[in-house]
């Protein structure tokens, strides 16, 4: 039986001093846990220490952990009785089932996801290599622990001059070469209670496939700029709303404008108000319907003044979501063709006219 109950604890069991005096200790402790309070109660009167955890019935039915540190009450060398002390361990305990839940998610996470997660001591032995990235380095888990860093990768320098880089305290993210493998590696120095560097820890991502599809766009680019600079026609590339983002250099043989003059500009901006009008009102159907047009024809300011006829063809740009984006399209100066058209066309019907007339 109890004999008595500080009021702290009182209020936490949410029991009166009569319910106490009336009260079991094994009315209050959860049934599962009797066992191991006889057990505890049997290492006391032998004379061990003993610190355990309980889970107590309040009197409102809702259960709570204890951690309970007793000792035996001796009179005339007989043991008479048990004084303790109990403290709420509710929180640590749902601190602990959060640690361990998320210690779970990021141990799966690592697992599923293509990286290593690594850790080294302050003389480069590894201390922790985990992640599903050690597959593509026919590595497990683990397997590294206990090696040192500057053995095993003697002949990558780069990443001994980065491991000595971090220990000197610095963070810091590098790309790092391993055979075909690219890895991006990002590593924190870890530092004990006197400042001191104590060791690593650091993650390294994959991205060899990402660095082949920026080689291989940067190659496309160059390919694409290399045909540009050799064909006479400007080439050019514009979003939704009709504004210029790329203009190649030939522009200026056909309008007189430097490329990124007309960066941020629309071709309604080079046309008088009328002309600009005419050419809206024909392309509105077409880009709405996103189709392409092809030598359609459209007077211009030169930068010099001038007017002068173009032709331009355009097709529509879509991303890799299908998402229209804008036009893409060459342009052309044809005054000098239109006006030998327009000669010719003259000098036919002078002929038509002279036959006419002798007829």
């Amino acid at each position: 039986y109890y004999t008595s109950l500080n009021r702290a604890g009182k209020e936490f069991m949410g029991v009166t001093d009569d319910e106490v005096k009336n009260a079991k200790l094994a009315d209050v402790i959860a049934p599962e846990y009797h066992a191991l309070m006889q057990e505890k109660i049997a290492e006391k009167l032998a004379g061990k220490v003993t610190l355990y955890e309980v889970e107590v019935i309040r009197k409102d039915n809702h259960r709570v952990p204890l951690e309970l540190n007793s000792w035996v009450i001796y009179e005339d060398g007989k043991p008479v009785g048990i004084q303790g002390v109990a403290r709420n361990v509710a929180e640590r305990k749902q601190a602990e089932a959060a640690l361990r839940e998320s210690e779970l998610h990021l141990g799966s996470v690592v697992t599923a996801a293509p990286v290593i997660l690594f850790a080294v001591d302050c003389d480069g032995i590894f201390t922790l290599s985990e992640g599903k990235g050690l597959e593509s380095l026919d590595l497990k888990a683990g397997e590294v622990v206990g090696e040192s860093v500057f053995e095993l990768y003697a002949d990558v320098p780069k990443i001994i001059a980065d491991i000595k880089r971090a220990l000197a305290g610095e963070s810091f993210i590098n790309n790092i070469e391993i055979g075909d493998l690219i890895y991006e590696s990002r590593y924190t120095p870890v530092f004990d209670e006197q400042k001191a560097v104590s060791g690593i820890i650091g993650v390294s991502f994959d991205i060899t496939e990402r660095k082949q599809i920026e080689n291989a766009l940067l190659k496309s680019e160059e390919k694409f700029r290399s045909i540009i600079e050799v064909v006479s026609d400007c080439v050019w590339e514009a979003d939704e709303k009709g504004v210029y983002q790329f203009v190649s250099p030939q522009v200026k043989d056909v309008i007189g404008y430097e490329p990124e003059e007309l960066l941020g500009k629309t071709p309604y901006d080079l046309m008088k108000p009328p002309e600009a009008g005419r050419v809206i009102d024909y392309l509105k159907p077409i880009t709405a319907a996103r189709r392409n047009f092809v030598f359609m024809e459209s007077v211009v300011r030169h930068k010099n003044g001038e007017s002068i006829i173009t032709e331009t063809s355009g097709v529509p740009v879509f991303n890799k979501a299908g998402e229209y984006c804008g036009y893409r399209g060459v342009v052309r100066d044809i005054t000098e063709r239109k006006r030998s058209e327009n000669e010719l066309r003259a000098s036919q019907k002078q002929l038509r006219d002279l036959s006419a007339h002798l007829q």
